[in-house]
């Protein structure tokens, strides 16, 4: 099996290797809700009401895309708030 090497910290000409990635999110996006947008109204035009359980299914997913982002968000902070109070010097009892 051939894989790719892995490329890090790699510049051609001054531009770090993975400049195409620059377009990619954007695109992306722009164009997934454009195709969901169609993909719905092709879907009407096709089966009437069972769109309606297409739509459906997109929110259930963009739900769970939704939780799952969340909560490492969430986790995220509180790793981050560990690690700040981990940092701080423990506070004395000595001014009494």
């Amino acid at each position: 099996m051939i894989t790719a090497p892995a490329i890090t910290g790699l510049e051609i000409g001054g531009v770090p290797y993975n400049a195409p990635m620059r377009i990619a999110k954007p695109l992306l996006l722009v164009t997934t809700p454009i195709g969901l947008a169609v993909g719905l109204y092709e879907g009407w035009r096709l089966a009437g009401g069972l769109v309606f359980i297409m739509a459906a299914l997109i929110m259930v997913i963009g739900v769970a895309f939704g939780t799952v982002i969340w909560t490492i968000r969430k986790e995220r902070a509180e790793e981050e708030r560990k690690k700040a109070e981990a940092s701080q010097p423990p506070a004395s009892g000595a001014g009494r």
